[in-house]
C-alpha cells in the first residue's frame, strides 16, 4: 500500500499567509502584512514553499475569498506565484504564467482578474 499523504509545513504556511508576495526594491524581499520586510531567512523559507503548500494556500484563499476576507488582488498574487516559481530563471510575463497554468486556474484567473479595481490592476501591474 502506497502512502500518497502530502504533508505541508506549518512554519512555511505560517509565513506565507503573513506575505503579501510584493518584493521589495529595498530588500529584495517581501514584507509582512504589518509592512515589515522579510528578513534573508523568512525569504527563504518562504521561497522554499512547494507545490503542495501554494496549493494549500490557495484554497484558503479562494475560501476567504468567498466569505469577502480577502480582496481579489492578494488571492490573484498567490495564484500567479504558484506558476512564476516554475519559469525558469523566474523570468515570467503574464503570456507565459497563462501558457503555464490549468485551463481551471486560467478561469480563475480571469474571474480574480475582472474583479479587481482600476486601482489594484496598477498595483499588480507595479508589483
Amino acid at each position: 500500500m502506497t502512502d500518497t499523504t502530502t504533508f505541508v509545513s506549518r512554519n512555511i504556511m505560517k509565513l506565507l499567509f503573513d506575505a503579501d508576495f510584493v518584493y521589495r526594491d529595498d530588500t529584495d524581499t517581501w514584507s509582512h502584512q504589518d509592512g515589515r520586510p522579510f528578513s534573508e531567512p523568512e525569504q527563504a523559507i518562504a521561497e522554499a514553499a512547494g507545490e503542495e503548500e501554494l496549493e494549500a494556500l490557495f484554497d484558503v484563499y479562494k475560501l476567504l475569498l468567498k466569505r469577502d476576507l480577502v480582496d481579489p488582488i492578494d488571492a490573484l498574487r498567490v495564484l500567479t506565484y504558484r506558476y512564476w516559481i516554475t519559469i525558469p530563471d523566474y523570468d515570467a510575463d503574464s503570456t507565459d504564467l497563462l501558457a503555464a497554468m490549468t485551463d481551471q486556474d486560467r478561469a480563475e484567473f480571469a474571474r480574480l482578474s475582472d474583479a479587481l479595481t482600476p486601482a489594484q490592476r496598477i498595483a499588480l501591474i507595479k508589483s
